[in-house]
């Protein structure tokens, strides 16, 4: 908790506190309280805690200070952390078009998680092979286009490309994929004529990869490497 809602809480416990003294139909919740300070009660309730102010004023005094508190909060977008336990909260995760995870450890390849995985007649999941038959891809569909992700492990580091064509086998450039690491761009590449991006190196780690084509936005992978 942030010092900002350390004062909120402390200073709602407070007119809470006043109000312990007060007839049963005077008592507010909370949210009436911090609506009321953001400018967002009306009606019946706003006439209720209007009626409280005039009449009380250690409860004037220190709704108003709470107000100023309030106020001073800074805009901002909530952390990643938030937003995610949020999801978390409602059972809702975010959506991705692929979520593939690898593990490669001395000369086997395995495929934790991928349902995107084309192997050559092997499980989706758990699926293994050598180091030297690496060639690993993913293809997922985004109607009205297919998106390919291929990566081949080569010693400590993966060399890793895409690749977008639509739903009538015409290969797309101008397809961007956007790597990310901890919300960090450290990639962006570019579909060709040939409707492939170039190879890239990218670490152990996980990454998410977001596509687009023109203004339109395709989706996003999820990757996560380890050995």
């Amino acid at each position: 908790m942030s010092e900002m809602e350390k004062k909120i809480e402390k200073q709602l416990k407070k007119l809470g506190g006043l109000l312990k003294s007060e007839p049963q139909e005077k008592l507010l919740s909370e949210d009436q309280i911090l609506a009321f300070v953001e400018d967002q009660l009306n009606g019946d309730d706003l006439q209720k805690v209007e009626k409280i102010i005039v009449q009380n004023p250690q409860f004037c005094e220190e709704i108003f200070a709470l107000r100023k508190i309030v106020s001073e909060r800074p805009k901002q977008q909530p952390s990643k952390e938030l937003h995610e336990a949020v999801l978390k909260n409602l059972n809702l995760s975010k959506s991705y078009l692929m979520e593939i995870v690898i593990n490669i450890s001395k000369e086997v390849i395995s495929v934790l998680k991928g349902d995107n995985f084309i192997p050559d007649n092997l499980a989706p999941v758990s699926a293994s092979r050598g180091i030297k038959d690496s060639l690993i891809v993913f293809r997922s569909e985004v109607s009205p286009y297919f998106v390919s992700c291929q990566i081949h492990p080569k010693d400590d580091k993966q060399l890793i490309h895409f690749s977008l064509e639509n739903d009538e086998g015409e290969k797309l450039r101008n397809g961007r994929f956007i790597i990310k690491q901890n919300d960090n761009k450290i990639l962006e590449v570019i579909t060709d004529k040939t409707g492939s991006t170039e190879r890239k190196d990218i670490h152990f780690g996980e990454y998410e990869v977001e596509i687009s084509i023109g203004k339109e936005i395709l989706g996003a992978i999820k990757i996560s490497i380890s050995k």
